[in-house]
């Protein structure tokens, strides 16, 4: 025999409202665990992607990275694919030791040294100081002098101080201490 409930309107009423809320409740946890699931796949495709390109743009014997990397295929690119120390550079290798993709590194202590006989000469007829440095930007060539139209930036004289934190940062994550005293004039 079959049971049969039957509810009055009023009742009937208050079950469905109870039961539509209840399902929106759970809809709405639903969302929020696939939003959640969402952010953490995204920043894992970003994380992964940073990591495939440094590997894909920065190896040994190669040049460092650059804005446009190794894909610019004009002959008159932005910022003349020079090297922005003050921003770009920096942020482009700032996973190479944490993600331990060090070998990916050693371009941009190739372009320090690039850098040092260059930087000896500006430091000296520009500053009247010893030591190396590069202002803002430089090139494949290692050149140290300001660069840019704009003046704020051109005449910022930390490029190599800021860029020999990375030899140091190497230093920390590998422990290399024939790699350290290969680099310590530098910094």
């Amino acid at each position: 025999m079959t049971n049969i409930c039957v509810l009055s309107g009023e009742k009937k009423k208050h079950l469905k409202e109870k039961t539509d809320a209840g399902f929106q409740m759970e809809k709405e946890k639903l969302y929020a665990v696939q939003e959640t699931v969402l952010l953490v796949n995204t920043a894992e495709l970003y994380f992964n992607y940073g990591r495939y390109l440094m590997i894909s743009a920065s190896r040994p014997f190669s040049q460092p990275m650059n804005l446009q990397g190794i894909w610019n295929e004009n002959m008159f690119s932005e910022v003349s694919s020079r090297y922005k120390l003050n921003a770009s550079t920096q942020m482009n290798y700032w996973c190479a030791e944490s993600c331990n993709l060090s070998e990916c590194h050693m371009p941009l202590f190739d372009l320090i040294e690039r850098m040092r006989e260059n930087g000896r000469e500006t430091a000296k007829d520009m500053y009247n100081c010893g030591g190396f440095m590069c202002h803002n930007s430089t090139d494949i060539w290692g050149d140290t002098a300001p660069q840019d139209e704009k003046v704020t930036s051109t005449l910022w004289p930390m490029g190599a101080a800021w860029l020999c934190l990375h030899i140091f940062e190497h230093y920390e994550y590998t422990l290399d201490i024939e790699f350290l005293n290969e680099h310590f004039d530098a910094m």
